[in-house]
């Protein structure tokens, strides 16, 4: 997982710290909306025809997190993004390996790693860096099977929730994602000994379609 962790950071900053502005064509326009945050200390609920400004995932986050640390907006985009981009491939470690052995489990990861778009177009895009890593460990919840229904279902309705808010097409692609699960685990459930529903995914997928019917709509 260490050196997962470290390759993918590797080839990360190999990309997003060239230069010294922010590397790719989105996260200009998002750096801008960090900054223009941050300089005026305020955020405001409702962002019509600014889907950059009504996402927390370039508003409030960098904002608390350049008042915690006192890191610049560029340094927060430049380095501490790509460093938490990089906990994905870690995530598809663990999940694999619940299911298969070690060394194909990191196999699984290596793959999403040799991926150009993940090095090269995912450091540019910094409201995508955040919710990838939301989903991913949206995932480890809802496949944690060892963790009781009640404190599994609230922990992913969060994550699902703080995914909506964070990048539009991941959380469609998520809820559509959850969609599919539930249909297949109904028919499946038709021809096998199996639950007909995962009340955690049902009730995750409900939480996201409403949260983000609720935000996109009122944003």
């Amino acid at each position: 997982a260490i050196l997962l962790y470290s390759v993918s950071l590797a080839l990360l900053w190999s990309f997003s710290l060239r230069s010294g502005f922010v590397y790719g064509f989105d996260i200009s326009s998002e750096y801008q909306v960090v900054h223009s945050t941050q300089a005026a200390g305020v955020w405001n609920l409702a962002h019509p025809n600014d889907a950059y400004g009504a996402m927390l995932s370039v508003t409030v986050l960098p904002a608390v997190l350049h008042n915690i640390s006192g890191a610049s907006d560029l340094v927060l985009l430049k380095a501490v993004y790509p460093a938490i981009l990089a906990l994905v491939p870690v995530f598809v470690f663990a999940i694999a390996r619940r299911f298969i052995a070690s060394r194909y489990a990191a196999a699984a990861a290596i793959v999403l790693i040799c991926q150009g778009p993940f090095s090269q177009q995912f450091p540019a895009i910094a409201r995508q860096e955040i919710a990838l890593v939301l989903f991913a460990a949206l995932a480890a919840v809802l496949l944690d099977q060892l963790i009781p229904t009640a404190p599994r279902l609230s922990l992913a309705a969060l994550l699902g929730l703080a995914l909506a808010v964070s990048h539009y097409s991941t959380t469609y692609f998520a809820i559509w994602v959850l969609g599919l699960a539930v249909i297949v685990q109904l028919v499946v459930s038709t021809f096998r000994p199996l639950r007909r529903v995962d009340l955690c995914i049902l009730g995750t997928l409900v939480v996201m379609v409403a949260g983000a019917a609720l935000w996109f709509g009122f944003g």
